[in-house]
């Protein structure tokens, strides 16, 4: 399975969204995304809006716990099959949608995870580095 890693992308002009989305309390932490288990079946697209909108929608909208993407970025991605996409409700912008990773590989024997600190616990790498090709 490859693997890929996501980066925050600026805009034409260098500078980053300053928009997030959220609920109102700033609170939103789905722990569900946090598992490779299918979230298909069992999504429910939550109500949220956009904090600190002044410079308008971009096409991938940040949270600290996920990224959502637009239609048009989501069909960007539409053919890798280890990607989910769940809808949720964008106050005043319509439908976007979580980035899901709906796959897990077990580290091969040996090797150690470097994990992030919380909150985001994610793997930043392996030691040794890598896996062995499939």
């Amino acid at each position: 399975m490859p693997v890929f890693e996501l980066r925050p992308a600026s805009r034409p002009d260098g500078s980053f969204a300053t928009a997030w989305f959220d609920d109102d309390a700033c609170l939103w932490n789905d722990e569900r995304l946090r598992s490779a288990e299918s979230l298909k079946g069992v999504w429910v697209a939550p109500q949220l809006r956009l904090h600190r909108s002044g410079e308008g929608v971009a096409s991938v909208l940040f949270n600290p716990n996920a990224l959502a993407l637009s239609e048009q970025a989501r069909d960007e991605l539409l053919s890798f099959p280890e990607l989910e996409f769940l809808p949720v409700q964008i106050q005043g912008h319509g439908v976007f949608h979580v980035l899901h990773v709906a796959a897990a590989m077990e580290l091969p024997v040996g090797s150690m995870a470097r994990i992030a600190p919380p909150p985001s616990g994610n793997m930043k790498g392996t030691e040794p580095c890598g896996w062995p090709p499939s």
